[in-house]
């Protein structure tokens, strides 16, 4: 017995020494394992029995990380595609980030060749390989666009009263035009920039009939090419945060090809993009602004022209069918109780209908 209990501390240390060795050997394959080394090859092989079974566990788990709902659908695809999916976006508030954040996922778990389009009205595809298998991701909005609407309201900068106040609290997306050079001009700038709102120098040019007198800035085809730099410069300095430039009036302006190229040099130069008003059938803005790479867009209608409920009214019905069939409409209101009146009712029957409005600068090319 005592001979025993002699030998146990050396027995002791033996099968300490023996049990570390057993753990580092189990952490070491097991970190084998983690790294994806030793199956590696084994999950790489055209035979490997659970492919597919990997495959639909990674979307399985997407869908669960992401919070998606599923929706059942059959799809005519190529036949490569043999794993499908189509999954429901609830959330259209930050979808690109979604969609990044999908993509980045799949690479994680060995997808490549990893590809998204946007899906005009419908939301996004995902397309992806891993190994010799490719699978085909639809993420949906819940509720289809039916149409995109960017809205302009002009001529702010006149008037810092109640229909004022009342434009600058709607919270859904446009564009404020404010001209430069009048008693609330830079208030009124101030203001937008503070809500976040984008804004664009409502740059007065000369017109064909309207009187110009009380305007400040205005661009004159009679001018020297001097004079309407200097009232670019003027003008844009008195609009702090704008980001864009549309034509007050000019009708008889932005018919001057000489005029229109000094405007589009001037924008260029602050790295913004020009809406043309359309005043002119005759216009050439938008037609010098691609010529010199400014990005641009014109006007589809006015909102309040002529100025009176029933035909603002229409002009809404006339918007939303148009927008049915092309890319956007951009509507150009201003700054009147009447038109708040009317787009503080339509504009949610429109949005609860599948319309979307959005910012000018999200539909300049």
């Amino acid at each position: 017995m005592d001979q025993f209990f002699k030998g146990y501390p050396k027995r002791r240390k033996q099968d300490d020494f023996r049990l570390s060795l057993l753990m580092i050997l189990m952490v070491g394959i097991f970190t084998l394992f983690a790294c994806d080394i030793f199956p590696k090859s084994w999950e790489m092989s055209t035979n490997h029995p659970f492919k597919w079974e990997y495959s639909e566990w990674s979307l399985r788990w997407l869908q669960e990380h992401f919070d998606l709902r599923s929706e059942e659908s059959r799809l005519d695809l190529p036949e490569k595609y043999k794993l499908v999916r189509r999954y429901i976006l609830e959330n259209r508030q930050n979808e690109a980030g979604t969609v990044f954040s999908f993509k980045k996922a799949l690479h994680q778990l060995n997808f490549r060749q990893i590809e998204s389009s946007k899906i005009k009205g419908k939301g996004w595809n995902v397309t992806a390989k891993r190994d010799d298998q490719w699978i085909w991701v639809d993420l949906l909005y819940s509720n289809p666009i039916i149409g995109t609407i960017a809205l302009v309201i002009d001529d702010f900068g006149y008037r810092m009263d109640e229909t004022t106040e009342k434009f600058l609290n709607i919270q859904t997306p446009m564009t404020y035009a404010v001209i430069p050079g009048n008693e609330f001009t830079k208030e009124v700038a101030g203001k937008l920039a503070a809500k976040g709102k984008e804004i664009i120098v409502h740059m007065p040019m000369e017109p064909y009939s309207a009187t110009t007198d009380d305007e400040k800035h205005v661009l004159k085809t009679d001018d020297a090419h001097g004079n309407w730099r200097k009232l670019l410069k003027s003008a844009w300095s008195e609009v702090p945060g704008a980001i864009g430039m549309n034509n007050h009036q000019g009708s008889k302006a932005t018919e001057n090809p000489e005029l229109m190229r000094v405007v589009m040099d001037f924008v260029k130069s602050k790295n913004a993009f020009f809406v043309d008003s359309r005043t002119s059938s005759k216009t050439l803005g938008e037609k010098i602004a691609k010529k010199q790479g400014v990005p641009t867009v014109a006007k589809t209608l006015f909102l309040d022209d002529p100025e009176d409920e029933i035909s603002i009214r229409e002009k809404f019905e006339k918007l939303a069918e148009m927008a049915k069939h092309k890319d956007f409409i951009l509507a150009i209101g201003h700054e009147k109780p009447v038109t708040l009146s009317i787009l503080k009712e339509e504009i949610p029957k429109l949005q609860a209908q599948g319309f979307v409005f959005v910012p000018v600068s999200e539909v300049v090319k």
